[in-house]
């Protein structure tokens, strides 16, 4: 504070303005320069001597909630020597020491203001003198420590002696390093005799003689051995000087410090027993060393490891003869080997391999490595070389090489593309069929995913960036990458589907050093996958659409069949006839609904005959006129030479007409129909093409039209029933549908191809049969309905069905029995005395299917016949049966004439 132009920082804890501003009005006269800031609650005292750090703080003692004592308490906490002076109105004497005990520096009664200026100064005075005596106590201590420290922590040992008048010497002084290695105080070496308990007996001499050089006025340097506590001897490097009396001239001290060579000397031993195994090992080693002198003739063998006869068969002294290496180096080999050794001075570093000539006469192959060593200004010194034998190496390189021209081979002739890069995504290998999948005709080799000029795109055709692309993804990761599938459009604008396995090539240390993919083309497999869950859909749309049929042709046949009925019953001027008429129409255009349902479920019974296509479309060429229309072309070009089919007659009429039907509505305009027939021959190649044909031979109908066309997202769905780009009320979507149903159960394949604007050409192929077509004869439309006085038993779980034939048959004579229970009626028939004729029994029944029911009433009796009726049947046995003629089937739903003529037609065959 002598400098009045210090400025301090002072703080005021006060709750009065007023004897603030006398206070700092005292200071200020005193010349006292100073910056104040004043607060008058603990929490603003808290924030202050964080934000400040004031020099000095002057406090009142009384304050509102706090007094002096809990402020000091505070600012100590945050600084233990800021000077704290207590200002009050009043204090007694008790609260005045408790303030000083509790550390305040001084107090002063605010009427001797005065005294303010001197206490501040004092107390600061006061504190820069501790501050100053704490900083001295501290520097000297950390002296103190230091030296201490390095006592304690350096690694050669110090100490000092006094040398007695006599001559003897006394310890005074061993550095903590020395008693921490030897376990021995300065005391204790003392109390047991002096220093000369330490040296190694073999070498106390030699430690009494340093001794004595030293104390006789020399400085010295000795090395012996000294014994720790524990009996380990540790070498010692002493260095010992004298100090002498300036009046005497006696030397009255040694000074010294002893450097540990334990372990130097340790090592000196280790090189000793290395250069000795080195020996033995140069000598039983595989590889043979030398050593070349450089003359100015040029390398002259100097030295050789002994091995050289256990690899060569010959002697060291024969070796070291003039030309003993060249003259045995294989001919092939001599010239090239020669040239070679005599370049070594230009790169110091020569590596070789030849064939040398043992001393037995057989060959052998020799890695030869050459180092030139010079001196520190680069003069060549001399030539070491290592000379190994790799004979068995060079038989297994031959076989690796072997083994890697195989692995290469298969590699190029895989049917997989295979491709492995470095850690940046560089090609580094690439297989010929790789370079084909992505449409390059050369190799690919240092390029990266990108410069193939392919887009990458997901299955569905979307881009995908290319850091997802399978060997971007790995390099990204880290991780494999399994069976990833993605397309990629190539540079000729073609698109394939891939799937890819890729891995990471890592290094010891887990660190990417490339990527190994291998890519297979799927795009035939995915087309036959899209093939298969489209059958799959069909299929399940078929299973829906035949329980439907099946329900529903029940139905049918009671509204077909009692309408039938009631027209027959009816007289023609009868006003209900005309309703009854409609009744009968409506149901059998829903008749014919079915069936198309029936037929794209394939669960519809075929009637197969053999059949010429050419009479189906000629029978139906009036049919077909009338269908198309005036203002559409019907051109019929048939085959004469048409070979024959085995077919249901009425499903290939369909198919026509069907087809017939789609084109005339692609043609809203106008065009030209065209019907075709033909025969082809698919050979197993041919074949390939048509998913669902063997080789041989087919019939083949082509149905063309000059319409509309289709787009190729249409061509995909137009086999799927109730898909129809027709308006509302113009077709059901069953059309094509239910002919691709009909082909498929026929054992052929239905092709198309269509393009916008030009039209759509339908080809079904259907397998030619080598039976011969049989003369079929037609019944009359006039005819009179047959009946009978035979017993039937009509078995039925529909009961407007099972009423519909039972009134029927009564009708026309027939003693009917009807059931709707298969067990039940299965009862009657064995039970009664009442020879049975016929059985007509529905085949899908609860509890008993109908063809388990004539196996059960077989059993019994034997000549009954049986009639099978249903809307579909998926009963493989009575299916065939139907097919081949040997069971009787009436498919729902049928009108009266078909059911009694069916009926008449099984009683009347002979047996």
């Amino acid at each position: 504070m002598e400098n009045n132009t210090e400025t301090i920082k002072l703080l005021f804890i006060e709750d009065l303005q007023d004897d603030v501003l006398i206070a700092e009005e005292t200071l200020r006269r005193e010349g006292i320069v100073f910056e104040s800031t004043t607060v008058t609650s603990l929490e603003d005292l808290k924030t202050v001597l964080q934000q400040i750090k004031p020099d000095i703080v002057v406090s009142d003692y009384n304050l509102p909630g706090f007094t002096a004592l809990d402020a000091l308490r505070l600012c100590r906490g945050y600084n233990p020597v800021i000077p704290f002076v207590v200002l009050t109105g009043s204090i007694n004497e008790e609260v005045a020491v408790r303030c000083l005990k509790e550390g305040a520096d001084d107090y002063v009664l605010k009427g001797h203001i005065k005294i303010l200026p001197h206490t501040i100064k004092e107390a600061l005075k006061k504190r820069r003198l501790e501050a100053e005596r704490l900083s001295a106590l501290k520097a000297l201590e950390m002296s103190e420590e230091r030296y201490r420290y390095i006592c304690q922590t350096i690694s050669d040992y110090a100490y000092a002696f006094r040398v007695e008048e006599d001559g003897t010497m006394k310890g005074e002084w061993v550095s903590e390093s020395f008693c921490r290695v030897f376990g021995f105080t300065l005391e204790e070496i003392e109390a047991r005799g002096g220093w000369q308990i330490m040296p190694h007996p073999d070498d106390l001499p030699v430690a009494i003689e340093h001794a004595k050089k030293v104390i006789s006025g020399s400085s010295d340097i000795t090395v012996f051995r000294f014994v720790t506590r524990w009996g380990e001897p540790r070498w010692l490097k002493d260095y010992a000087v004298p100090v002498f009396d300036k009046e005497t001239g006696r030397v009255i001290r040694i000074y010294g410090a002893s450097q540990d060579i334990t372990e130097q000397k340790k090592a000196e031993e280790k090189l000793r027993e290395l250069a000795e195994r080195l020996h033995h090992l140069l000598s039983s080693s595989p590889t043979v060393t030398y050593s070349l002198r450089i003359t100015e003739k040029g390398l002259v063998l100097s030295w050789i490891s002994e091995n050289i006869k256990a690899i060569t068969g010959y002697e060291v002294k024969e070796v070291l003869e003039p030309d003993w290496w060249s003259s045995n180096i294989h001919p092939d080999d001599r010239d090239e080997i020669i040239n070679k050794s005599s370049i070594l001075g230009e790169q110091d570093e020569l590596s070789v391999e030849y064939r040398f000539r043992k001393k037995d006469g057989s060959n052998i192959w020799i890695h030869d490595k050459l180092r030139m060593i010079r001196d520190e200004k680069g003069k060549p010194l001399e030539v070491i070389g290592s000379w190994t034998d790799i004979t068995n190496r060079k038989a297994i390189q031959e076989e690796l090489d072997k083994e890697r021209r195989l692995l290469l081979s298969i590699m190029e002739t895989s049917p997989a593309g295979i491709v492995v890069t470095d850690e940046k995504g560089k090609i580094a290998y690439s297989n010929r069929t790789f370079c084909q999948m992505m449409g390059h005709e050369i190799g690919v080799n240092g390029l990266s995913c990108e410069d193939l000029k392919c887009r990458f795109l997901d299955v569905s055709g979307e881009a995908i960036p290319v850091e997802d692309i399978p060997v971007k993804k790995v390099l990204r990761t880290k991780s494999p990458v399994n069976f990833m599938q993605f397309m990629i459009e190539r540079p000729d604008g073609r698109r394939l589907v891939f799937s890819s396995n890729a891995s990471p090539i890592l290094d010891s240390a887990g660190n990417i050093k490339g990527v190994v993919c291998i890519t297979l083309d799927i795009t035939e497999h995915k087309k036959l996958e899209e093939q298969y869950l489209q059958a799959q859909k069909l299929e399940a749309v078929g299973r829906l659409a035949g329980g439907v049929a099946h329900d529903f042709n029940n139905l049918l046949s009671a509204i077909i069949g009692f309408s039938e009925i009631a027209l027959m019953q009816l007289k023609k001027d009868d006003p209900v006839r005309e309703y009854i008429k409609t009744i009968y129409d409506a149901g059998e255009k829903a008749k014919v609904l079915i069936q198309q349902l029936m037929l794209f479920s394939r669960r519809q019974v075929q009637r197969p005959e053999i059949l010429n296509l050419n009479d189906v479309i000629s029978g139906l060429h009036k049919m077909l006129s009338r269908v198309i229309g005036e203002d559409i072309i019907l051109k019929i070009e048939t085959d004469k030479a048409l070979l024959p089919v085995k077919a249901d007659r009425a499903q290939m009429e369909q198919v026509i007409m069907n087809l017939a039907v789609n084109a005339r509505d692609a043609m809203p305009q106008g065009g030209t129909l065209i019907i075709e027939t033909g025969n082809v021959e698919f050979t197993e190649s041919y074949s390939d093409g048509f998913i669902d044909l063997s080789p041989g031979r087919y019939v083949v109908l082509s149905v063309s039209d000059t319409g509309t066309g289709m787009t190729e997202e249409v061509k995909k769905h137009i086999f799927e029933p109730f898909f129809t780009t027709k308006g509302p009320g113009r077709g059901t979507g069953l059309g094509l549908a239910t002919v691709y149903g009909i082909v498929k159960e026929h054992n052929g394949a239905i092709h198309v191809y269509s393009e916008i604007g030009k039209g759509t050409t339908f080809k079904i192929y259907l397998p030619v049969t080598e039976e011969q077509i049989k003369e079929t004869k037609q019944i009359s439309p006039s005819e009179e309905l047959p009946g009978g006085t035979e017993a039937v038993v009509i078995v039925e779980d529909s009961e407007e069905v099972r009423r519909f034939s039972s009134l029927a048959l009564q009708e026309k004579g027939y003693r009917v029995r009807s059931f709707s229970n298969p067990a039940k009626a299965l009862e009657y028939i064995k039970t009664t005395d009442e020879k049975i004729h016929l059985v007509l029994t529905d085949l899908v029944m609860p509890e008993m299917s109908g063809r388990e029911l004539s196996e059960k009433i077989r059993e019994y009796k034997k000549d009954i016949r049986f009639l099978f009726m249903s809307g579909y049947t998926d009963d493989s046995l009575i299916a065939q049966g139907i097919k081949d003629g040997t069971a009787d089937f009436l498919s729902k739903p049928f009108t009266v004439a078909q059911l009694l003529k069916k009926v008449r037609e099984v009683l009347s065959r002979e047996t």
